[in-house]
C-alpha cells in the first residue's frame, strides 16, 4: 500500500467501524459488492471487496477520499501481447 505510513500497523477493523465517509463512498460505488476485508493502517483505511467476481483493494483517507485502487483482472482480460512478453521474459 504505498500510502502507508511506514510504522504504521495494520489492523483488523469490522467494516461496520470504517468511517462512516468511507463505508458511504464504499457503499455508492459498489452497492453490490461484498466486503471481504476492512483494516486501518495509521491514518489510512484499506477494504477489500468482490464485485461481479472482480477483487478491489481500495485505500482511503478518513474523509472517505479515495487514495489507491488496485483491480483483479482475469488472464483473458490482459491483452495477447502483455502475456505474451511475460510469458518471454520469465
Amino acid at each position: 500500500m504505498g500510502h502507508a505510513e511506514a510504522d504504521a500497523v495494520r489492523t483488523d477493523v469490522a467494516p461496520e467501524r470504517l468511517p462512516a465517509p468511507v463505508q458511504s463512498r464504499v457503499r455508492s460505488w459498489f452497492p453490490e459488492a461484498r466486503l471481504e476485508g476492512a483494516w486501518q493502517s495509521g491514518r489510512y483505511y484499506e477494504a477489500s471487496l468482490l464485485d461481479h467476481a472482480r477483487r478491489y483493494d481500495l485505500v482511503f483517507d478518513r474523509d472517505g477520499n479515495m487514495l489507491e485502487q488496485h483491480e483483479s483482472l482475469s488472464t483473458s482480460e490482459i491483452p495477447a501481447e502483455v502475456r505474451a512478453g511475460v510469458r518471454e521474459s520469465h
